[in-house]
């Protein structure tokens, strides 16, 4: 019996052995699985939340305030509960959400430039709970102090680096106040590595994995000062910056593909005659006909295969001729690729 547990708990087995000529007594085993301290989830020290605008809805993704280890979310789910009674007669409607893992909270105008405070648990599947700690909720004073992120903003950095993108010079802060900082509200595709700084709270940092390479995140960011609560999100382009050396190319500088019979079916498979540099395995790859080019029309490519339509024509000439394009996420797109298929008549 192998496996890899993603919860704790004891679990009873009933194993039965059996041969060609008989099959023994069922035989019961109970299974104990402990919680791994490495994923007991831990909250930073420096926990200060965005101050919360009055009047209006705040929701928080309280997996900013945990510590992140090596591998941390890979496995384990986790989860948040809130301590009823550390809310008082909870006038802001501070509560955790449905999905277990954001704090919300609508509180009213009477509330503005108070402070006001929670308790909180952190459970994990594979590392069980956290230590109960305290959260202090600023409510903003006044909405006209509120700050702006600009629009249009575009980053960049490359795969393996230890990325610092500080955006307080985007923001517009009409309180200057000492405690503006950036939320992160969502970010397309996952990026768990990415994290606002908690010594720099305007200042997006993460290590960039080697595989990040050519991709491009969609990253949803509010900025907050406590005087004037939330801006309006503004979407910002994280580009990876793409490895020339792994840009794809053919591998001979003049391709020879197989050759056309009219009145035959053609096929070609570029993966299959392994053409193409990086190989598939290392950098899938997708190749297609060049835009801007006049191809047969009775010749297409999909799933990197070159395919007729049917049988192949009668040509007059003795070479067809494509042009096509390689694209992987590592290495960008390829330059244009003339290829000749001879034609036998």
């Amino acid at each position: 019996m192998r496996g890899v547990p993603n919860r704790a708990g004891q679990f009873d087995y009933q194993v039965v052995a059996h041969n060609d000529y008989s099959t023994a007594s069922p035989a019961n085993f109970r299974l104990n699985i402990d919680y791994n301290q490495h994923d007991k989830p831990r909250f930073r020290a420096n926990r200060k939340l965005a101050a919360m605008t009055p009047a209006n809805a705040f929701r928080f993704n309280l997996l900013n305030l945990l510590e992140s280890n090596p591998g941390f979310m890979l496995s384990n789910q986790v989860s948040f509960t809130l301590d009823e009674n550390s809310v008082g007669d909870n006038l802001a409607k501070i509560a955790i959400d449905s999905n277990g893992i954001d704090l919300i909270a609508e509180p009213p105008s009477t509330l503005a430039g108070q402070i006001l405070a929670a308790k909180i648990t952190a459970h994990s599947n594979t590392g069980g709970d956290s230590d109960e700690v305290e959260i202090q909720l600023p409510v903003a004073l006044d909405a006209a102090m509120k700050p702006a992120i600009n629009e249009g903003i575009q980053l960049t950095a490359h795969a393996g680096d230890n990325m610092q993108h500080n955006l307080q010079a985007n923001i517009v802060d009409p309180a200057q106040d000492s405690n503006l900082r950036l939320v992160i509200d969502k970010v397309e595709p996952l990026a768990p590595w990415l994290s606002v700084s908690s010594s720099e709270p305007t200042t997006l940092v993460g290590n960039v994995p080697a595989d990040a390479t050519g991709q491009q995140y969609i990253l949803t960011l509010h900025a907050n000062n406590q005087k004037g609560g939330d801006s309006l999100a503004q979407v910002v382009k994280l580009n990876i910056d793409i490895d020339e050396q792994r840009k794809p190319q053919f591998k001979q500088d003049n391709p020879v593909l197989d050759i056309l019979y009219p009145g035959q079916v053609y096929f070609y498979d570029f993966q299959q005659n392994r053409d193409i540099f990086p190989e598939y395995e290392d950098a899938p790859y997708t190749i297609k006909l060049a835009e801007g080019y006049s191809h047969p029309d009775w010749l297409v490519i999909e799933n990197n295969q070159l395919k007729s339509i049917g049988v192949v024509p009668n040509v007059e000439d003795d070479e067809v001729i494509i042009h096509v394009v390689v694209y992987n996420q590592p290495g960008g797109q390829s330059d244009v690729v003339t290829l000749p298929i001879f034609v036998m008549n």
